[in-house]
Protein backbone atom coordinates (compact mmCIF):
# COMPACT_ATOMS: atom_id res chain seq x y z
CA UNK A 1 0.00 0.00 0.00
CA UNK A 2 1.56 3.18 -0.96
CA UNK A 3 1.06 5.73 1.97
CA UNK A 4 1.55 9.17 2.37
CA UNK A 5 1.74 9.97 -1.60
CA UNK A 6 -0.16 13.21 -2.66
CA UNK A 7 -2.25 13.84 -5.69
CA UNK A 8 -3.65 16.93 -6.96
CA UNK A 9 -5.58 16.64 -9.65
CA UNK A 10 -8.02 18.34 -11.84
CA UNK A 11 -11.20 16.00 -12.06
CA UNK A 12 -13.62 15.76 -15.22
CA UNK A 13 -16.35 13.48 -15.20
CA UNK A 14 -19.75 13.01 -16.12
CA UNK A 15 -22.43 10.99 -13.66
CA UNK A 16 -25.42 9.54 -14.83
CA UNK A 17 -28.14 7.99 -12.84
CA UNK A 18 -29.07 4.35 -14.14
CA UNK A 19 -33.09 4.07 -15.50
CA UNK A 20 -32.40 0.74 -16.68
CA UNK A 21 -31.26 -2.82 -15.76
CA UNK A 22 -27.54 -2.23 -14.97
CA UNK A 23 -26.77 -5.26 -17.39
CA UNK A 24 -27.60 -2.84 -19.96
CA UNK A 25 -24.68 -0.83 -18.88
CA UNK A 26 -22.11 -3.63 -17.73
CA UNK A 27 -22.59 -4.89 -21.99
CA UNK A 28 -22.43 -1.24 -23.44
CA UNK A 29 -18.93 -0.70 -21.66
CA UNK A 30 -17.81 -4.12 -22.43
CA UNK A 31 -18.78 -3.92 -26.13
CA UNK A 32 -17.46 -0.36 -26.63
CA UNK A 33 -13.70 -1.54 -25.42
CA UNK A 34 -13.73 -1.09 -21.88
CA UNK A 35 -12.27 -3.87 -19.26
CA UNK A 36 -13.63 -4.46 -15.61
CA UNK A 37 -10.50 -4.20 -13.46
CA UNK A 38 -11.78 -3.98 -10.19
CA UNK A 39 -15.16 -4.55 -7.16
CA UNK A 40 -14.98 -2.34 -4.78
CA UNK A 41 -17.24 -1.50 -1.64
CA UNK A 42 -16.46 2.37 -0.53
CA UNK A 43 -17.14 4.36 2.59
CA UNK A 44 -17.21 7.63 2.83
CA UNK A 45 -17.20 10.25 5.32
CA UNK A 46 -17.73 13.79 4.80
CA UNK A 47 -16.89 16.57 7.12
CA UNK A 48 -18.29 20.01 8.17
CA UNK A 49 -16.06 23.26 8.67
CA UNK A 50 -16.94 24.94 11.75
CA UNK A 51 -16.72 28.77 10.99
CA UNK A 52 -18.09 28.17 6.84
CA UNK A 53 -20.62 25.71 5.16
CA UNK A 54 -18.41 24.36 2.23
CA UNK A 55 -21.86 24.05 0.41
CA UNK A 56 -21.98 27.43 -0.04
CA UNK A 57 -18.06 27.17 -1.57
CA UNK A 58 -19.19 24.40 -3.17
CA UNK A 59 -16.01 22.45 -1.73
CA UNK A 60 -16.22 19.06 0.36
CA UNK A 61 -13.29 17.12 2.43
CA UNK A 62 -14.17 13.52 2.44
CA UNK A 63 -12.34 10.43 3.73
CA UNK A 64 -12.91 7.42 2.07
CA UNK A 65 -12.13 3.56 3.20
CA UNK A 66 -11.96 1.45 -0.42
CA UNK A 67 -11.76 -2.25 -0.08
CA UNK A 68 -11.18 -4.06 -3.34
CA UNK A 69 -10.94 -7.06 -4.42
CA UNK A 70 -7.74 -6.80 -6.56
CA UNK A 71 -6.32 -3.19 -5.62
CA UNK A 72 -6.42 -4.14 -1.78
CA UNK A 73 -7.27 -1.73 0.80
CA UNK A 74 -7.02 1.98 0.58
CA UNK A 75 -7.56 5.44 2.85
CA UNK A 76 -8.04 8.63 0.77
CA UNK A 77 -8.02 11.85 2.52
CA UNK A 78 -9.81 14.38 -0.07
CA UNK A 79 -10.20 18.03 -0.75
CA UNK A 80 -12.97 18.75 -3.45
CA UNK A 81 -12.64 22.10 -4.75
CA UNK A 82 -15.55 24.39 -6.35
CA UNK A 83 -16.95 23.07 -9.76
CA UNK A 84 -15.20 25.21 -12.48
CA UNK A 85 -17.75 24.68 -15.00
CA UNK A 86 -21.36 24.44 -13.27
CA UNK A 87 -23.15 24.27 -17.12
CA UNK A 88 -23.62 21.15 -19.27
CA UNK A 89 -23.23 17.42 -18.54
CA UNK A 90 -18.87 17.37 -17.82
CA UNK A 91 -18.19 18.24 -14.43
CA UNK A 92 -14.54 19.67 -13.34
CA UNK A 93 -12.75 20.35 -10.54
CA UNK A 94 -9.44 20.32 -8.79
CA UNK A 95 -8.79 17.78 -6.22
CA UNK A 96 -5.99 17.05 -3.58
CA UNK A 97 -5.75 13.59 -2.07
CA UNK A 98 -3.24 12.11 0.30
CA UNK A 99 -3.33 8.32 1.11
CA UNK A 100 -3.57 7.39 4.74
CA UNK A 101 -2.60 4.37 6.67
CA UNK A 102 -5.02 3.10 9.13
CA UNK A 103 -3.52 4.38 12.08
CA UNK A 104 -3.07 8.18 10.13
CA UNK A 105 -6.60 7.80 9.40
CA UNK A 106 -8.02 7.61 12.73
CA UNK A 107 -5.59 10.06 14.09
CA UNK A 108 -6.53 12.50 10.91
CA UNK A 109 -10.23 11.97 12.56
CA UNK A 110 -8.92 13.29 15.67
CA UNK A 111 -7.24 15.79 14.95
CA UNK A 112 -10.31 17.40 12.31
CA UNK A 113 -12.74 16.86 15.53
CA UNK A 114 -10.23 18.53 18.03
CA UNK A 115 -10.42 21.67 15.25
CA UNK A 116 -14.02 21.34 15.05
CA UNK A 117 -14.17 19.73 12.01
CA UNK A 118 -16.75 17.39 12.58
CA UNK A 119 -18.59 14.50 10.34
CA UNK A 120 -21.22 15.75 8.50
CA UNK A 121 -22.36 12.22 6.73
CA UNK A 122 -21.26 9.09 5.96
CA UNK A 123 -22.80 6.24 3.34
CA UNK A 124 -21.97 3.62 1.42
CA UNK A 125 -21.42 2.44 -1.93
CA UNK A 126 -20.35 -0.70 -3.86
CA UNK A 127 -18.28 0.49 -7.14
CA UNK A 128 -17.26 -1.93 -10.37
CA UNK A 129 -14.39 -0.22 -12.25
CA UNK A 130 -14.01 -0.27 -16.02
CA UNK A 131 -11.38 1.08 -17.82
CA UNK A 132 -10.47 2.06 -21.86
CA UNK A 133 -7.80 4.29 -22.84
CA UNK A 134 -7.85 7.54 -21.28
CA UNK A 135 -11.14 6.50 -19.62
CA UNK A 136 -11.79 5.47 -16.19
CA UNK A 137 -16.00 4.07 -15.81
CA UNK A 138 -17.34 3.49 -12.33
CA UNK A 139 -20.93 1.59 -12.25
CA UNK A 140 -21.46 2.46 -8.64
CA UNK A 141 -24.68 1.42 -6.49
CA UNK A 142 -25.30 4.13 -3.88
CA UNK A 143 -26.88 2.28 -1.27
CA UNK A 144 -30.47 3.12 -0.45
CA UNK A 145 -30.72 5.33 -4.05
CA UNK A 146 -29.76 3.20 -6.68
CA UNK A 147 -27.78 2.91 -9.80
CA UNK A 148 -25.47 5.14 -11.17
CA UNK A 149 -22.64 5.30 -13.78
CA UNK A 150 -19.59 7.88 -13.43
CA UNK A 151 -17.02 8.43 -16.72
CA UNK A 152 -13.54 10.12 -15.88
CA UNK A 153 -11.56 11.45 -18.44
CA UNK A 154 -8.02 10.17 -17.02
CA UNK A 155 -6.02 12.01 -20.01
CA UNK A 156 -6.57 15.14 -21.64
CA UNK A 157 -7.35 13.09 -25.08
CA UNK A 158 -10.40 11.33 -23.76
CA UNK A 159 -12.53 14.75 -22.43
CA UNK A 160 -13.94 14.49 -25.78
CA UNK A 161 -15.53 10.83 -25.15
CA UNK A 162 -17.44 11.97 -22.65
CA UNK A 163 -20.20 13.50 -24.60
CA UNK A 164 -20.39 10.29 -26.96
CA UNK A 165 -21.24 8.38 -23.79
CA UNK A 166 -24.07 10.70 -22.79
CA UNK A 167 -25.20 10.98 -26.17
CA UNK A 168 -24.84 6.52 -26.79
CA UNK A 169 -26.34 6.04 -23.56
CA UNK A 170 -29.45 8.84 -23.39
CA UNK A 171 -32.81 7.40 -22.92
CA UNK A 172 -30.91 4.47 -20.72
CA UNK A 173 -29.40 6.59 -18.07
CA UNK A 174 -30.59 10.70 -17.13
CA UNK A 175 -27.28 13.44 -16.75
CA UNK A 176 -26.72 14.63 -13.31
CA UNK A 177 -25.15 17.22 -11.92
CA UNK A 178 -25.47 16.71 -7.88
CA UNK A 179 -22.54 15.13 -6.14
CA UNK A 180 -23.63 12.20 -4.21
CA UNK A 181 -22.80 14.55 -1.10
CA UNK A 182 -25.61 16.19 -2.16
CA UNK A 183 -27.69 13.37 -3.39
CA UNK A 184 -27.75 11.75 0.40
CA UNK A 185 -27.80 15.22 1.97
CA UNK A 186 -30.98 15.72 -0.53
CA UNK A 187 -33.13 12.01 -0.75
CA UNK A 188 -31.73 10.71 3.31
CA UNK A 189 -32.07 7.63 1.60
CA UNK A 190 -28.32 6.61 1.82
CA UNK A 191 -27.10 4.12 3.86
CA UNK A 192 -23.73 4.12 6.23
CA UNK A 193 -23.13 0.65 6.72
Amino acid sequence: MDTGRKNATVESEVKLQVLVDIEVIEKYLTTHGFRKVDECREKDIYFKHPCRDLALSDEAIRLRHRVCMNSGRHIVLTYKGPRENREGLIKTRREIEAYLTPDNASSIIEILDKIGVSQLISFVKNRDIYRSGGLEASIDELKGVGYFLEVEAKEPHAIHLLDIIVRDLSGMTKPIQETYLEICLKTGRCIKE
